[in-house]
């Protein structure tokens, strides 16, 4: 008799348990309280994600902004230093051109010292002593 008072027992709760069960309407999803606080706790978690997501695009954006002047400027100053380095190149030639000059000019001048003296020379005939 305990065995079949246990049966039925049984049976009761299993079709209780059964009934607790709730049948989810068709284009629905049904969630117990565990699967509903995780979903409510990954909803916070993406509006956190999203704002953590605008903040570092922003700073990418500003980074892309500071990138960019930044090569800009970088431009300007090449340019500035090859503006700067022709007109060192153009003074180097004059001044090179100039030094040329100045040492041919040295050459030449010495060339014509060194005609005159032999001209300044003293000149003897006999015994007699010209200048």
């Amino acid at each position: 008799m305990k065995v079949i008072n246990f049966c039925i027992i049984l049976i009761v709760f299993t079709i209780g348990a059964n009934g607790q069960t709730v049948e989810c309407p068709q284009g629905y999803i049904c969630l117990n309280q565990t699967q509903a606080n995780i979903a409510a706790q990954n909803a916070r978690e993406i509006q956190v994600q999203k704002e953590k997501v605008s903040v570092l695009e922003s700073a990418l954006k500003s980074k892309d902004e500071s990138i960019a002047e930044l090569k800009k400027t970088n431009d300007q100053n090449v340019a500035d230093l090859r503006e700067a380095l022709k007109r060192t190149e153009i003074a180097l030639a004059e001044k090179t051109g100039q030094l040329i000059a100045r040492e041919s000019e040295v050459v030449r001048q010495s060339k014509i010292i060194e005609a005159m003296i032999p001209m300044l020379r003293k000149k003897r005939i006999a015994l007699i002593t010209i200048f």
